[in-house]
């Protein structure tokens, strides 16, 4: 949706970026409300509440929570990852992801 923005501006369409933005706000505060448990520090799926590294790229590339959160995030993964029943990166693109969204 951020490209939506930027493109309803450049296009001189305020409302529809206007719009896009109050979307983009709420679907970030449903996904922070719905996903992030703070006693594990990481956004949670599925019904047994698991934590993995694809949950935590997809909220990144989401922009859930802003660059510097993403990177505390991502972060505090590679640092509890022995401590916290993670399920890891097994698919290349993730990674992409990750590191890329956040340079």
């Amino acid at each position: 949706m951020g490209y939506g923005v930027k493109l309803a501006g450049e296009m001189g369409d305020g409302e529809t970026a206007r719009r896009l933005v109050v979307s983009m706000e709420r679907l970030r505060q449903t996904a922070r409300e719905s996903f992030w448990e703070e006693e594990k520090g990481a956004f949670v799926s599925g019904s047994s509440r698991q934590v993995s590294w694809a949950t935590q790229a997809w909220m990144v590339l989401a922009d859930v929570s802003g660059r510097e959160e993403s990177w505390k995030l991502l972060l505090h993964m590679a640092e509890t990852g022995s401590e916290l029943p993670i399920i890891m990166i097994k698919v290349l693109f993730v990674c992409h992801g990750i590191i890329c969204r956040n340079l």
